[in-house]
């Protein structure tokens, strides 16, 4: 006889039933369902845009964790209108 279960990811795991019949699921070791961590929590990022510090350009748009992160980021990124690597600071005001 065979019964189907659900694990924590939402496979299928099917378990063979013996003479002691089970009432609950067969916890499987070293499957998929025991090794796939939480999911993270999506309240901590935010959209920040950077601006070149040469040109004050605002060309490039990445995510940033508030919790890991307070203070702003200063990333050497390609400026398309200086057509150089130059200082890119954040700004968090999108429109």
């Amino acid at each position: 006889m065979l019964k189907s279960s659900l694990c924590r990811s939402g496979s299928v795991v099917e378990h063979v039933l013996g003479k002691n019949e089970v009432t609950g699921p067969i916890p499987v070791f070293g499957s998929r369902c025991d090794i796939i961590p939480p999911m993270a929590k999506r309240g901590n990022r935010i959209t920040i845009g950077f601006q070149c510090s040469v040109c004050k350009s605002r060309n490039h748009l990445a995510s940033k964790n508030t919790v890991n992160l307070k203070e702003k980021l200063a990333l050497n990124k390609f400026c398309k209108e200086c057509r150089k690597t130059t200082k890119h600071t954040e700004y968090t005001k999108l429109k």
